[in-house]
This record gives structure tokens, sequence and C-alpha cells, in this order.
């Protein structure tokens, strides 16, 4: 395995690390296409992600998957505490990621799994606009501006080619100046505050929301804001909007039908799932019909899954492996 001794190394990833692997925005991208076509097409086995929450609205989830054509399997361990912040100045995400050989089982890697996090949903949300949403929309609104927020205004432009404004809002100011002030000097659109979130709902064609994600939804985006033609796409579950705008969309797609039923039982809808026209990825891969016209209002929620950090990460490894990039440790 490229001068790794099988079941005596591993090799140890940082968040630095993976970075300097250099996978490029647009590999990313690419990279997870592949993935949701895969889960689409069920070529996988990954069940549903399953947790423990030691806090309120806090989650820590083992994400598992075998994905035998990229001869690929591992798993996430993810956790989201929303008052990391406020507590102890951190992220509120925080995962890791092990690969393991598929023929032996014997783990291989062991990685850092925040940086996938972030790239990989930001991805799932441009794949989601390729096939669900105006790609001539000339407008772009971001709701939070964390890690997450900034990433997905670096990946939106690369399927936006008419992309003109994107609007912003978080509740912390600045957070809002410090994306504007890393994220503005690389896309041609221009980042602009909104003054709430009514303002960018409004101005805005395609909305990504990236929040702390509450068991119970907080609706703060009202339901007469949305239109006809919009494309909403939720990284945080229901949290932000009312249960009406969910019920009115024309077509409500998931990533994953098994995981939101689980999230479900759970608790985190406690007003129930509308009605699902499938996954995003039978869409990508052709399987089901996305936007027909630019009329339509569609909805896209995504809980995030296995697949996609597991294809990302095993890029990550082969890279990592080919530019001796890395810490080999002994197991």
């Amino acid at each position: 395995m490229n001068s790794l001794k099988l079941g005596s190394e591993i090799l140890y990833l940082t968040k630095k690390d993976c970075i300097q692997t250099e996978i490029t925005n647009l590999e990313v991208i690419q990279y997870v296409e592949e993935a949701l076509k895969i889960h689409g097409k069920k070529e996988l086995e990954m069940p549903a992600k399953i947790g423990i929450h030691p806090l309120e609205d806090s989650f820590m989830h083992a994400m598992p998957a075998y994905i035998p054509g990229q001869a690929a399997c591992g798993m996430k361990w993810a956790s989201g505490f929303p008052d990391n912040r406020k507590n102890y100045d951190l992220p509120q995400i925080s995962a890791l990621v092990i690969l393991n050989d598929h023929q032996s089982g014997l783990p291989v890697a062991i990685m850092d799994g925040s940086w996938i996090t972030t790239v990989r949903t930001a991805a799932v949300t441009a794949v989601g606009v390729k096939y669900l949403g105006n790609t001539n929309s000339e407008t772009f609104g971001m709701i939070g501006c964390g890690e997450l927020g900034k990433k997905h205004i670096e990946l939106i432009q690369h399927v936006l080619p008419n992309l003109k404004e994107v609007y912003i809002f978080d509740k912390n100011q600045d957070a809002m100046d410090r994306l504007i002030t890393e994220i503005q000097p690389k896309i041609h659109a221009k980042i602009k505050k909104a003054s709430s979130l009514e303002e960018l709902v409004k101005s805005s064609s395609i909305i990504t929301s990236a929040t702390v994600i509450t068991a119970i939804p907080q609706p703060q985006i009202r339901n007469e804001w949305i239109m006809k033609g919009h494309t909403l796409f939720l990284c945080d579950l229901h949290t932000l909007y009312e249960h009406q705008t969910m019920n009115k969309g024309d077509k409500y797609f998931v990533d994953s039908m098994e995981q939101n039923n689980l999230f479900y039982q759970y608790g985190y809808y406690p007003d129930g799932l509308p009605a699902i026209n499938g996954e995003l990825g039978e869409v990508v891969a052709g399987l089901e019909v996305g936007r027909q016209n630019q009329d339509e209002l569609i909805i896209n929620n995504n809980i995030g899954m296995a697949v996609e950090d597991i294809v990302l990460g095993k890029r990550v490894f082969e890279r990592a492996l080919d530019h001796h990039i890395g810490q080999k440790l002994q197991l």
C-alpha cells in the first residue's frame, strides 16, 4: 500500500496535512458529485448514522460507509456542540475520519474530519445548485458566516457562472466582517452584508442556511418571504423555517430518506416531514427529476452522509501517501 505497512502502521493526518494535499475546490465538487451518484444508485453500504446527545442540542454521530466501486471504507466520528465558541472559543463541529483496508478490515488512516466535513458539506450544496437551482442565478444568500459559510461562497461560484451578488447574514457582525475580509478577494461577485434575514431572503434567488441545529425549530424566516423560484438548501434541518414553508415547496428533496426518518424518530422534526420527492443522489444519477421550470420552489434538506466523507477521505489519504504528507504511527 504505497510504503504503508498494513497491520503495523497507520497514517495520521492533521487538519493542516489534509489541506496540504492541495485538493482543489473543483476536485471536491467532483468527488462529492461522484459520491452522491453512488448513493443515488445504492452502490454502497451505508447505515443511517446513529448518535448520542450529551447536552441539549448537541450530538455525537457515528457515520460508517463502504463503497465497493472505490475500495473505500471507514467511519467518521463527528460532534456538534453549539456552545463551544462561547465556552471554549472552539468550533462547534469537530470530527475524526478513520479509514480501513476493505480486504482485511485493518485500519490504515486516522485523519482530521473537520476540514473534510466543511468542504464536502459546501460541495453538496454546490452539486444541489447544479441539479436543483437556477444556474443562471445572479444572487446567492448565505445564512451563517462561520467556516461553513465561507466555504459555501468559495465553492458556489463554480456552479453559478453569472453570480453577481452574495448576501450574507449572521447575528455576529464580526463573523460577517471576517468572511468578507477572507473571501471577497477569492470571488468576483460582490459580497454584501444584509441588514436582516428578510433582506437576504428577498434579495437572493438561492439561499443556504448553515447555523446551529436545534431539535425544536426556531423559525426566524417568515413564510411570506419565500417565493416561487426560490431554491432553499438546508444544512441545519428545519431550524430557521416555518413549517408551512416546508410544506409549500413544489419539490422537497433530502440527501438520505433513511437518515431523515431516523432523525424524525429522535424528535428533530416535531411537526413532521413534508412529502419527499426523492434523494439528491437520485437526481444526480438521473433516477429522479430535479428542477423542471424556473417558477418551482425547491427545498433540499442535507444532513450529511458518510459516503461523502469516506469518498473524499480516501482521496485525501491517497494523495497524502503519494506526497509523503502526514505521520506514520505504529499500531
